[in-house]
């Protein structure tokens, strides 16, 4: 019995993981194929103060950003696919 509870969780487990790994791989599809404007890529860091970069450096506001834009797309996604149900 205990066999049978473990076989039937252990499917439910990779079959998650299986479906999660395809809507992060779908998401990160999407993701790369959004227009970045040219002015976006063109940026550089010259007008900026000295004073501003350090302090940028030390507060890791490049990973900050990616941490905090990455778990708001995220929300939206898990609320849209809930919503769905």
């Amino acid at each position: 019995m205990i066999r049978i509870v473990y076989w039937i969780l252990s499917a439910i487990v990779g079959a998650w993981v299986t479906i999660s790994d395809k809507i992060q791989a779908a998401a990160i599809d999407v993701a790369s194929k959004i227009p970045v404007p040219e002015f976006l890529q063109n940026i550089s860091t010259d007008g900026l103060p000295d004073n501003t970069l350090f302090f940028m450096q030390v507060l890791e506001i490049n990973y900050g950003l990616t941490v905090v834009i990455s778990a708001m797309l995220l929300k939206i996604t898990y609320r849209k696919i809930l919503r769905l149900h």
